[in-house]
Parts: structure tokens; C-alpha cells; sequence
């Protein structure tokens, strides 16, 4: 989220843009690196190893995770504006640091000091590479 907050300043001089996107919670073949048991203690998986009804309300298919990747590449909403979190098709809405939702963008994400310290420190770390 900070690097596309920073990149975005550099990308409009040339006419481009760059944003954030979270594709959600998606079921997919990653989760085929995670113990069984672990799924099932998050409530991911049923007894049967099938997916539990949670997951099925709140997990979104591979084709609906990557809604919002088409939405900010596309959307005319964005035409002029730059760096936004973006999720569920949508700008993401602010929330406090703490906040126990799960959905949201945070402070420390959108924060454009914070966000030029992480790319200084990338061309400094590349410069050394």
C-alpha cells in the first residue's frame, strides 16, 4: 500500500496511475500449504475436510478475488486520482489503527511520510545491490 502511495506521484507525470488492491479472502490451492488441522482450528475446514459454511460466506471464489484488480485498472471513478487502497470494487474506507474489522484501510497505510521513507529506503537497498 505505501509503495503504490509513492509510486503513484511518479507514475502521473507521465499520465499513469497506481493503487492498492486486496482481493479478499479467496479459497484457493495456497491454502494447500497449511496443516489440515490448522484450517480447521480457523474454522476454514469442516470435520469432512470440505469447506465449512464460514468459509463459504466469507471466503470469495478466484474469479470474484480478482474483481477489484479489473475495477481499479478500469474503473473511471480512478481516472484521476492515485495511491487509494482498494477493495470489494470500491476505495477502501478508513478505519482506526486498532480496529478489529477486517475490512478498512488503516493510517500507517496511507500515510505519504511513511510512504516516501519505504521508497528512499528501496533505492538506497537497490543501489547497494
Amino acid at each position: 500500500a505505501l509503495f503504490a502511495l509513492a509510486l503513484h506521484p511518479r507514475l502521473a507525470q507521465a499520465g499513469g496511475h497506481a493503487f492498492s488492491v486486496h482481493p479478499g479472502g479467496i479459497f484457493t490451492p495456497l491454502q494447500r500449504h497449511l496443516p489440515k488441522e490448522e484450517m480447521q482450528a480457523l474454522g476454514w475446514l469442516g470435520d469432512d475436510g470440505e469447506p465449512s459454511e464460514i468459509a463459504l460466506q466469507h471466503f470469495k471464489s478466484p474469479t470474484q478475488g480478482c474483481t477489484t484488480t479489473l475495477w481499479a485498472a478500469t474503473s473511471p471513478r480512478l481516472a484521476s486520482r492515485g495511491g487509494e487502497f482498494c477493495e470489494d470494487c470500491d476505495i477502501a474506507q478508513a478505519v482506526p489503527a486498532d480496529s478489529q474489522e477486517i475490512k478498512g484501510v488503516r493510517p500507517q497505510a496511507t500515510d505519504p511520510e511513511a510512504a516516501e521513507r519505504l521508497w528512499t529506503l528501496s533505492e538506497e537497498l537497490l543501489a547497494r545491490a
